[in-house]
């Protein structure tokens, strides 16, 4: 899958306003590690982009992913093949 889809996805459901009830908590590890690692896990709602890419990603969002009607975007997911054919 394409990841400029994804990430359109995800920003599109951010803005639906759809949300985890609880906090995200990453699961412990089954396998102990054999080298400790070097980096924390990050927790995706705390996570803030700043600098040139986070002004262009509040840009997108504002200028363009908040005008799509997204049943538009989703009619062809719910009903195939949708307006496309």
């Amino acid at each position: 899958m394409n990841s400029s889809w994804m990430w359109t996805g995800s920003l599109l459901l951010a803005l639906a306003g759809v949300r985890a009830v609880a906090e995200i908590t990453p699961l412990p590890e089954k396998v102990p590690c054999a080298v400790p690692d070097r980096q924390d896990f990050q927790i995706p709602d705390r996570v803030q982009l700043t600098g040139w890419l986070g002004t262009r990603i509040a840009a997108n969002e504002t200028n363009r992913l908040v005008k799509i009607d997204t049943d538009r975007l989703l009619e062809g997911y719910r009903k195939r093949p949708g307006r496309q054919s």
